[in-house]
């Protein structure tokens, strides 16, 4: 890796970025009497800027802290905002310099689509950078909380990026720190009404009594045995972070509190209380927030990916798959950046919307990323199903950590690609419900005697379905991205454990290599 010297190529590129930025804004500020259509993109790239200048002021000040994985890939997606920075100045400054009527008519045939296309392209550029800026949360100098502190005193918006990043090193923090502040439980004397399940999902859409506004409740069961105390605070701590986030930035749902639910005087679990999903854009098959200045409504319904997968007569587009396998992929590593762990990712836990966006719900097993697992399991083949070999059966072998959500990813994407579910409900010859394969593959993997060896023949039937299937359904680059996570913990793997990865204490490297072999590789992906 060409490593030597990064550092201070990372900043030298970041105060040519904001060199640009300033050129670009000026312009934009210049250009005087345009219609209102040439308004409102300059409007957007205003905004676009706005946030990106925020947010590398933050990186130029950790430079110096950073790893030299994380400061290669910095240094490469900088010289793309470079670029695109230039591209925009051009456009708008020869558009600027024509005349009236030559703007009218050049811009009629085909200007506006060329600038359109430069201002797409640089939002496409943020929401591919976005989550490796995020990685921050994850260090533990105080470099970056000085730039931090700075900003928020000058622009206090709860979802500005930089408070956003913010609130995750707090989060960290706090997951550290055994006396710090929790969430607190919401009241007794608050009711949800109107309880309408999310068909094959844990997640139940219901009314507020307080401001009759629809919330998402996740429920979380509580296992007898394990410590009341420290799955409250636990829940308390995740409830803390997802309160936090911007649920189209992160794919993950705004989290309003937590709940206690009780039989009898006896804790039976939680429910995590969420907003609903907020209405986006779909810009080039990618989700974007609202532009700024426009009113952010929540959707009013929500399905579950396996809901989506037995219901739909046809396959969605490949932009619509890209969308919802962009979206997890996003939930995946904002959760780890906040320093937690999922360990029940599957399509049951997924919401998606209208517009393809999708969201990570169903902690039920949730933990912070440095706590303490208990090796408990299960037997149930539809969940063992998107778990990794040695995270499968009654006790696992191994103690749960990032790359075995990785690997759960990794099944969903491939579920996605092929848009079969993996599992199918039907009514059995006793009357009661069946869980069965949907995949003939999986259904002709054998019952074994060692329960390991088939685990592992079932991981080894997913990567040949994916090897086989992918490519002629998404392209060789989707292919790629399942195949790097259903062998993320083999010795080799872009995203695997490895020596370099014992000494990630804070789980930077880790982050870096699932954006260079995961998050990066979907975005690439042009339909």
């Amino acid at each position: 890796m060409e490593a030597a010297g990064v550092g201070l190529g990372v900043v030298s590129t970041i105060d040519v970025c904001i060199k640009y930025g300033k050129t670009l804004i000026a312009i934009c500020n210049d250009f005087k009497n345009a219609d209102t259509e040439v308004q409102e993109l300059l409007l957007l790239v205003r905004a676009v800027w706005a946030r990106i200048e925020r947010q590398v002021l933050v990186l130029r000040r950790t430079a110096s802290s950073l790893g030299d994985e994380y400061q290669y890939i910095q240094s490469r997606m900088l010289a793309i905002l470079q670029m695109r920075l230039l591209e925009l100045i051009k456009i708008i400054e020869k558009f600027a310099k024509s005349s009236s009527f030559e703007r009218k008519l050049t811009y009629a045939l085909y200007r506006k689509e060329t600038l359109q296309k430069s201002v797409n392209d640089l939002e496409t550029w943020y929401r591919r950078w976005d989550p490796s800026w995020f990685l921050i949360a994850r260090l533990s100098g105080v470099e970056a909380d000085v730039e931090i502190r700075r900003q928020k005193s000058q622009d206090s918006a709860r979802r500005k990026p930089v408070n956003i990043l913010g609130d995750l090193r707090d989060a960290k923090r706090a997951n550290e720190d055994a006396q710090c502040d929790l969430i607190g439980f919401l009241p007794e004397t608050l009711v949800f009404c109107s309880p309408s399940p999310v068909s094959f999902s844990t997640a139940t859409v219901s009314v507020r009594s307080d401001n009759h506004a629809l919330a998402v409740l996740d429920n979380v069961q509580y296992t007898p045995g394990t410590s009341e105390a420290e799955v409250s605070r636990d829940i308390q701590k995740l409830a803390r972070v997802l309160s936090k986030l911007d649920p189209i930035t992160c794919s993950l749902l705004a989290c309003s509190g937590v709940r206690k639910n009780m039989s009898e005087g006896t804790l039976v679990g939680f429910s995590l209380v969420f907003q609903m999903p907020p209405a986006a854009r779909v810009v080039s098959g990618r989700i974007l927030p609202p532009q700024d200045g426009q009113e952010t409504k929540a959707v009013s319904s929500t399905r579950s990916l396996r809901d989506l997968l037995l219901n739909r007569t046809s396959a969605p587009s490949l932009t619509s798959r890209l969308i919802i396998a962009r979206s997890i992929a996003r939930s995946v590593i904002f959760l780890h950046s906040a320093s937690f762990v999922h360990k029940n990712i599957r399509p049951e836990i997924v919401l998606t919307t209208d517009s393809g966006a999708s969201y990570l719900v169903g902690f039920s097993r949730f933990r912070p990323a440095a706590g303490y697992t208990y090796m408990l399991g299960d037997t149930l083949w539809n969940q063992n199903l998107y778990r990794h070999p040695t995270r499968q059966g009654m006790v696992p072998e191994e103690m749960y950590n990032m790359h075995h959500d990785v690997y759960s990813l990794g099944v969903c994407l491939l579920e996605i690609g092929v848009w079969t579910s993996f599992v199918q409900y039907a009514i059995g010859p006793d009357g009661k419900e069946a869980i069965l394969p949907g995949l003939h593959e999986i259904a002709a993997v054998p019952q074994m005697r060692d329960e390991r060896k088939r685990a592992f023949e079932l991981k080894r039937v997913l990567t040949g379905v994916a090897s086989e299937r992918l490519p002629n359904s998404m392209g060789d680059r989707y292919c790629e991205v399942v195949l790097a996570c259903l062998t993320c913990l083999e010795k080799g793997s872009g995203v695997a454990q490895s020596n370099a990865l014992s000494d990630d204490d804070d789980g930077v490297v880790m982050g870096v290599q699932y954006i260079q072999n995961i998050l990066e590789k979907l975005e690439e992906i042009a339909v």
